[in-house]
């Protein structure tokens, strides 16, 4: 008899054994949305983080949460079911042997420490804890899916898919706080729950840049900056400074328009529209021309077309423009005397040029 429940005690303690998962897989919420960005564009340069991204890293992370859940609830469960069956152990082995036995000692032992141990690994309360993430991130990517109207870029990164990194980050915080019983603070809770304040001041809101230059946005909110994203980092690029707080570098690269998300600690967000053009070199020369039928041509360097070459005075020069050869060409044939200023644009919207017609 003393066999048998032994032979039971091992079988209820095989059953009830749950081993989590031996690969980092199981404890890292990879890949994120710029893991997954970068596998999307494999060889291209462009690595743009889209709302696509930010929703898969998402649901990603709910269901890793899930997934834990579930292995704290079936590790309280399984606990109470062992410290019953071991208490019936003990008292069916009383019944057959007829008085107290080591085994008796060993099997009752068993069940009264086994309470004991759920309160040092803390099932019930990480299970708690996961349940929370779980229903956080998932108020967290409704309130988007309403935001964007069901409609999920894949090519850019909304404001609203911003605020949801934003809250499933927090909501993360929140749980791994609750995990070593500590108390969350109030940002991370109130980013988590959706509370996010939009007024982040920055020390400028539109950049208008030429094509290779560098240029710096400061955050003049109280909060730290944590979020800077670019919506296409083949144009511009913008990244945390190292060394100074708060501040943000931007590389103006490619010709054409972007926006930067920026976010601080306190979950304040802002976007900064942003152009990047090609410059017109040289910005200013002077030219002679006189009444001939030969025109003069000047050249203009730009990486974009000219779209116009505007006189100041009407009949005194005609004006025509060559986007064929680099640099660009404007030729000027003077009708009459006088001195003109011509004004030359180009396509990607830089300061003009002027040429002074003398």
């Amino acid at each position: 008899m003393v066999k048998s429940c032994t032979a039971v005690l091992v079988t209820i303690v095989g059953c009830s054994s749950y081993k989590t998962p031996d690969d980092l897989s199981y404890y890292l919420y990879r890949p994120d949305y710029v893991d997954t960005a970068f596998a999307r564009a494999k060889a291209s340069p462009n690595k743009q983080v889209s709302d696509v991204d930010v929703l898969l890293f998402s649901t990603g992370v709910r269901h890793k949460l899930r997934q834990h859940m579930t292995i704290s609830r079936f590790a309280r469960e399984t606990g109470s079911t062992l410290q019953v069956l071991t208490a019936a152990a003990a008292a069916a082995l009383g019944v057959a042997s007829g008085g107290v036995t080591p085994a008796m000692t060993a099997l009752a032992a068993t069940s009264a420490v086994i309470p004991q141990f759920q309160e040092i690994f803390d099932a019930k309360h990480r299970a708690e804890a996961y349940n929370q993430g779980i229903t956080l991130i998932g108020d967290a990517e409704s309130t988007y899916l309403e935001a964007v109207h069901g409609q999920i870029s894949s090519t850019t990164l909304t404001p609203a898919g911003a605020k949801l990194i934003l809250q499933v980050n927090a909501t993360l915080k929140l749980v791994e706080t609750a995990l070593v019983s500590q108390i969350p603070d109030k940002k991370s809770y109130d980013i988590a729950h959706g509370i996010i304040s939009e007024s982040l001041k920055l020390s400028a809101t539109f950049l208008h840049l030429s094509k290779g230059a560098r240029s710096e946005i400061a955050v003049l909110s109280q909060g730290e900056a944590t979020v800077a994203i670019s919506e296409n980092p083949d144009i511009a690029t913008i990244l945390l400074d190292p060394s100074r707080t708060n501040v943000l570098n931007v590389t103006a690269k490619q010709i054409g328009n972007t926006t930067f998300t920026i976010g601080d600690s306190s979950g304040a967000t802002a976007i900064v529209a942003v152009k990047i053009y090609a410059p017109i070199s040289p910005p200013s020369q002077v030219v002679q021309v006189p009444v001939a039928v030969t025109p003069i041509v000047v050249r203009l360097a730009s990486d974009d077309e000219l779209t116009s070459a505007t006189p100041s005075q009407d009949g005194v020069l005609e004006i025509s423009i060559n986007n064929n050869k680099t640099p660009r060409e404007v030729s000027i044939k003077r009708l009459k005397a006088g001195a003109v200023k011509v004004v030359v644009h180009n396509a990607s919207g830089a300061p003009p040029a002027t040429i002074q017609v003398e």
